[in-house]
């Protein structure tokens, strides 16, 4: 349990990059043997404040103090960052980085504190053989065995299904008893489970601090994270082409889509955006089917298709064009657009609007698909709408493509959308053009929606921010 003195006192710390200021005047103090969490929205400065008190960050002002009621006192702001781990402060990340080669026990080295992470049955597995979970308590236990006072996680919980979540809240509290530990985490049922003091960040500043109860029964938290994190409710006056309820999506004994519910209109272009890593293609795979998708509901124009296989996904009318194109190389245009064709039982010829929108094509109908360079993408585009899809879905349809074909393809989704009303669901990473070519945008982290908007209505610094945190 939390003791009364205070082991860390972070004073008016202040950091700006490039005339914004990502940390304003931010004071924190982290009581002995507690465990202090930081939440917030994306882009709030939670892992800037974990990086200036590890001091991968230098402040623009302000000071983070060690023992502050000791005469020993140590001002770790301006220490590098090897003397503060000498210090005492230890720091985990969000993506685990365990090695490979070596065994768990090579690692970690000391029985007991594998037993403390819950592996001390894996102690001869080689660390890369773990599962997600297991890797995230080793590195906890790689922080341990330096004997630290303080433990900085950075959401420890990430990529984990709700018994591998608990199961870290349980560790969290039993570390507690050894060393004070700081944490950053979006999961708020991990919240309730394991923290004692909560301190919740918003635009660079705290807006409030106290136990979990105490933090969701302000308003003004109400008001300035969790509403706007909440999806928009469901239009009654427009049908809903595509519909997804609480999604869940695993690799192996790791969940990286839970719980997620999303409506995409008809006839809408709806963007799904947000940093590396957070589900978004894994969203996509699932609606086709190519991701084992253990809960949830997945609806196409009202038919439940969650358990048929991607094909018939394909033939009740799905369009997928995947991050990696999967056009056939060998083969010539013409044959990559009637091979659809034929894949879908559908006869005649490539319809003419498909070569009006990509001119490209009719050019090089007889080249190799794979000389295209970046036609590529235009060719795969055009293959997964020769079918007349009802839903046509592209992931990262501008990655690797100079910006003069971005803006075709751009344009391309924007005519299918208005001259064929055809709905359009597409993941990217380029900000401007989710916004120059959607009509509503979805941002995710940790596999779930965190903000909701129409395009024309949406904050643009601040849906950056979500993508950048």
């Amino acid at each position: 349990m939390a003791g009364n003195s205070t082991v860390l006192d972070i004073k008016d710390i202040s950091v700006c990059f490039d005339g914004f200021y990502a940390l304003t005047e931010v004071n924190a103090a982290v009581k002995r043997h507690s465990i202090h969490f930081f939440i917030g929205p994306n882009g709030a400065g939670k892992t800037t404040l974990l990086d200036i008190i590890c001091g991968k960050t230098k402040p623009t002002a302000g000071s983070v103090i060690f023992h502050p009621e000791s005469r020993a006192d140590v001002r770790l702001t301006g220490m590098p960052e090897y003397k503060i781990v000498r210090e005492g402060v230890g720091r985990k990340f969000q993506v685990p980085s365990v090695f490979g080669r070596p065994t768990a026990d090579e690692l970690a080295q000391i029985d007991r504190v594998l037993d403390k992470v819950g592996l001390l049955d894996k102690a001869q597995t080689r660390a890369g053989s773990l599962a997600h979970g297991q890797k995230q308590w080793l590195e906890i236990g790689m922080q341990l065995v330096q004997q630290p006072e303080i433990i900085m996680l950075d959401e420890p919980a990430a990529g984990m299904g709700k018994p591998e979540t608990f199961k870290t809240g349980e560790i969290l509290r039993e570390i507690q008893k050894g060393c004070t530990i700081i944490v950053i985490e979006h999961d708020m049922d991990f919240v309730r489970q394991a923290a004692d003091i909560v301190t919740v960040l918003h635009e660079g500043k705290v807006l409030t601090e106290g136990t979990v109860d105490e933090v969701l029964a302000d308003a003004t938290v109400q008001a300035s994270i969790w509403d706007a994190a909440r999806p928009q409710a469901e239009r009654k006056d427009v049908k809903t082409m595509l519909k997804i309820r609480g999604l869940e999506s695993c690799y192996g004994e790791s969940c990286i889509v839970s719980g997620l519910t999303l409506d995409v209109p008809k006839g809408e272009i709806v963007g799904l955006i947000g940093r590396n890593g957070v589900g978004k293609s894994t969203t996509l795979k699932s609606i086709m089917g190519l991701v084992k998708t253990p809960h949830g509901a997945i609806e196409l124009d009202g038919e439940d298709i969650i358990r048929r296989p991607t094909y018939e996904r394909a033939a009740a009318g799905l369009g997928y064009v995947p991050q990696s194109r999967d056009i056939f190389p060998q083969m010539t245009v013409q044959e990559n657009l009637e091979l659809a064709l034929y894949a879908q039982k559908k006869h005649g010829k490539v319809p003419d609007y498909i070569y009006d929108l990509f001119p490209i094509l009719p050019k090089f109908a007889a080249r190799r698909g794979g000389d295209l360079s970046g036609g590529q993408q235009q060719l795969a585009i055009a293959r997964a709408l020769v079918v007349d899809p009802k839903v046509l879905i592209l992931d990262e349809p501008t990655e690797g493509i100079q910006p003069s074909v971005s803006a075709d393809i751009g344009t391309a989704i924007q005519r299918v959308n208005k001259e064929l009303g055809l709905t359009v669901l597409l993941v990217e990473q380029y900000l401007d053009f989710v916004l120059e070519n959607t009509t509503q945008l979805h941002a995710m982290e940790k596999g779930a929606l965190i903000y909701s908007s129409t395009t024309a209505e949406a904050d643009g610094a601040h849906v950056q921010r979500l993508m950048t945190a």
